[in-house]
């Protein structure tokens, strides 16, 4: 199976050290120093011929979901284009509060009128989204998306290590210090891999009620999806290593103290635990076991130690 070139814009190369004369352009700007109306005024004509000749061409296309396209400026910008007409406006500086999130890459830096100037999650480095590249979902059969997804996706999830895992749940911790903030869990491709480094790309949406950054939302991206609007089906290919990926998720929430399950979040946790990993222990046993070892033991490494010995247990040799 060949898989069409838009199916993989996530692995567009990109070139070390290159400044593009509008990048230039845009880092005077905000850099505040000496800045004229006509430098703005300029570089808002400037950036308006980028984006009409980029949404036309699909030039410098490096990412394509269903409510925006996403184009290379250079290696450390790249600008978030949403669907639609009238979407261009003036330019204004964001003041970002989500700097100290060292995975999040989906914070603006600027915008014009709905168009977002953001940072390039992977400036030279190939980057690959953790679920099925957009276009895939509706131009494959669905053989052939899980067939691409087994072979393509998911071992390169399954070669991350612990600190990958590790990382991303500090920020997830970080954000449920902020109170009201969620990583947006509901599509896959929010993630993306550059080299071991897991990061996020899109908006950081607002929490309802009490709900917090959990391991069983972290699930939800990494094992219970495989695309956008595509759930996860049963492997026997991949039990061993999604039962291992559910052991590094879990090992990373418990180090970080995020909640096991979050709110509404059962149904998440049940079919990973029940039906794609195959566990020998009913779901709602293993959270309440999970969330019984973050209170007995405050001691981070002892809190791992027993999480570890607990998670060889619900798993039969296959």
């Amino acid at each position: 199976m060949q898989v069409d070139r838009t199916y993989s814009n996530y692995n567009t190369p990109f070139f070390t050290s290159y400044k593009s004369a509008l990048s230039k352009k845009f880092e005077n700007v905000i850099s505040g120093q000496m800045v004229s109306k006509e430098d703005v005024v300029e570089l808002t004509k400037s950036m308006d011929e980028f984006i009409k000749s980029n949404r036309n061409l699909s030039i410098n296309l490096v990412g394509e979901g269903s409510h925006a396209m996403v184009f290379r400026l250079d290696d450390d910008y790249v600008v978030k284009v949403p669907v639609g007409h009238n979407i261009f406006g003036d330019f204004k500086l964001v003041t970002g509060i989500f700097s100290d999130l060292k995975s999040y890459y989906g914070e603006e830096i600027a915008t014009f009128g709905k168009v977002k100037v953001l940072k390039n999650v992977s400036k030279s480095k190939e980057h690959n989204p953790v679920g099925l590249p957009y276009k895939s979902v509706f131009h494959l059969s669905s053989s052939e998306a899980t067939k691409y997804y087994e072979d393509v996706c998911f071992p390169r999830i399954a070669k991350l290590p612990q600190k990958s895992f590790d990382n991303l749940a500090q920020d997830c911790a970080i954000l449920n210090e902020k109170k009201g903030y969620l990583f947006d869990y509901m599509n896959p491709n929010n993630f993306v891999l550059v080299g071991n480094e897991i990061r996020v790309v899109d908006s950081i949406v607002c929490s309802i009620g009490n709900d917090s950054n959990s391991i069983t939302n972290l699930l939800r991206p990494f094992l219970w999806s495989e695309g956008v609007y595509k759930e996860a089906s049963f492997s026997e290919k991949l039990l061993e290593p999604r039962r291992e990926v559910f052991k590094k998720i879990v090992l990373a929430g418990m180090k970080h103290d995020l909640p096991v399950l979050g709110m509404g979040r059962e149904y998440v946790f049940d079919e990973v635990t029940e039906w794609l990993c195959r566990a020998n222990t009913p779901s709602q046993k293993i959270s309440k076991r999970l969330e019984q070892i973050k209170n007995d033991y405050h001691n981070i490494s002892e809190r791992l130690e027993q999480t570890k010995i607990y998670l060889e247990t619900i798993f039969d040799k296959s």
